[in-house]
């Protein structure tokens, strides 16, 4: 029999033992004591002899002045009649669990209790069920370890994936590969599910743990999903960036990762870039992962590139010359590399037209030719221009006295504008819009014609008119 429960426990009993041995003629002053117990232990209304709100105590009520506990879980009855426990504490560790929303063999350890898993969990000829039951990711068996690319730059994620797979007890339970987008994130995720084994996994893309975590919110099964997230060994999350703009569910995660990290509980995590430089990420969830073992993929050198394409059935086809092109022209994206030699060999393959570096640079083109595209440097001449007269506006309403002159200074501005787009771009699609806030101003609606021309001067955020006055 388990003994040794904290003090706590201990003044349970002892009360509980005050209860039992008052005699019939007594029982209305026992009911009355129930009644006060309960106003004093948590705010709430009692009537009729039961407490109304949240339960006098977690998962209990009085009803006719006793006390009536929760229906105990199958492991703890097992536990009773082995004799490995007894009945009151086998109660205090389901109110305990209850409140909290802990696991079993956790709530046990929380109390003192030493119980093996063996003895807990074990029960012949009958598997043991999940609280609720998640869909995980299906996994590609081709991204395993053996067809990860490696190269020196990506050797540390390899050697935490290959860590958190095989041992038991991992040395750092949170982990945080980032990278952009097409450089192997998956994979590796994917890489340590298949590794895994004899333990228990999830593995989920944050988008669809997102609508578990809804659909279990709208059925009230918050805690059967907390159980679902808190219970396996290793939890694999890829792509966190989804969850960014959900503060109900990153309030979620954060305890999810905050439970499991205190009970050592691998937790792998994949972002596209660095968590507190992610946009819309919870304070408290971004200074959890920055508290992380954090890693990071790359393309590697020129020389990796390059053997990589020469491994690719489609760079195959192509000639050294177009292959070293390639290799020099894309170093941010296995995908976009791949899927540049996929193109050029397609092109080959069904227009018969040889794949020359020329060929290659119209497909691919290199940054520096981008730069030198004539259309792409108007567009970035003519913003440049929108953000000048902006600065040249800002600087003017500042100087404004009145609403005169602050209509006159926005009057010019838009009439510059104007004519600027007319000179450089008639086509313009904000020409009109130009057009329309010159009219308003004209009429002396100084706000309305500030909020029609906004867009064109604040292109970044078209829906501020704020943006032109801020100093």
């Amino acid at each position: 029999m388990v003994g040794g429960l904290p003090p706590s426990a201990r003044h349970e009993d002892a009360d509980r033992g005050e209860r039992a041995s008052t005699g019939p003629d007594d029982a209305d002053a026992v009911h009355h004591h129930g009644h006060q117990r309960a106003t004093r232990d948590r705010p709430g209304r009692v009537e009729h002899g039961r407490r109304q709100g949240a339960g006098c105590r977690d998962g209990a009520t009085f009803r006719g002045g006793e006390l009536k506990m929760p229906t105990l879980p199958e492991p703890l009855e097992r536990l009773i009649l082995s004799g490995t426990l007894d009945v009151e504490s086998a109660k205090q560790v389901e109110q305990f669990r209850q409140r909290t929303g802990m696991g079993l063999a956790d709530s046990l350890a929380a109390m003192g209790i030493a119980v093996s898993s063996v003895a807990l969990f074990d029960k012949p000829n009958a598997p043991t069920a999940s609280p609720l039951s998640l869909s995980q990711m299906t996994i590609d068996p081709g991204l395993n370890f053996d067809a990860f690319l490696r190269c020196p730059q990506n050797e540390l994620a390899l050697s935490i994936s290959r860590s958190l797979a095989v041992e038991a007890r991992p040395l750092f339970p949170l982990c945080l590969v980032h990278a952009p987008m097409g450089m192997g994130k998956t994979h590796l995720l994917s890489a340590v599910a298949l590794a895994t084994q004899n333990r228990s996994l999830l593995f989920f893309h944050t988008s669809d743990l997102g609508l578990e975590f809804q659909n279990a919110y709208s059925r009230g099964e918050e805690r059967a999903f907390r159980a679902a997230c808190y219970e396996p060994d290793i939890l694999l999350l890829d792509d966190l960036d989804w969850c960014r703009h959900t503060q109900s569910f990153q309030e979620e995660l954060s305890m999810v990762f905050q439970h499991r990290l205190a009970r050592r509980k691998c937790t792998f995590i994949s972002l596209s870039m660095p968590p507190e430089r992610t946009p819309g990420l919870d304070d408290n969830l971004t200074s959890l992962l920055e508290g992380a073992v954090t890693c990071t993929l790359s393309m590697g050198d020129f020389e990796f590139r390059l053997q990589l394409l020469r491994k690719l059935v489609h760079g195959q086809a192509l000639s050294p010359e177009v292959q070293e092109y390639l290799a020099s022209a894309v170093s941010d994206n296995f995908r976009k590399l791949k899927g540049a030699a996929a193109q050029l060999y397609v092109m080959s393959e069904f227009t018969r037209i040889p794949i020359t570096v020329e060929v290659a640079r119209a497909v691919v083109p290199m940054p520096e030719d981008l730069a030198m595209d004539p259309r792409l440097k108007a567009e970035t001449d003519l913003l440049e221009r929108r953000r000048q007269k902006a600065g040249h506006l800002r600087e003017m309403l500042r100087e404004a006295e009145t609403q005169e002159e602050q209509c006159l200074a926005l009057q010019i501005t838009i009439s510059e504008s104007i004519q600027l787009l007319r000179t450089e771009s008639p086509q313009h699609p904000q020409l009109t819009l130009l057009e329309n806030a010159l009219v308003l101003v004209q009429n002396n609606e100084f706000e309305s014609a500030l909020k029609t021309c906004a867009g064109f001067f604040t292109p970044h955020n078209p829906a501020s008119k704020d943006a032109i006055k801020k100093e």
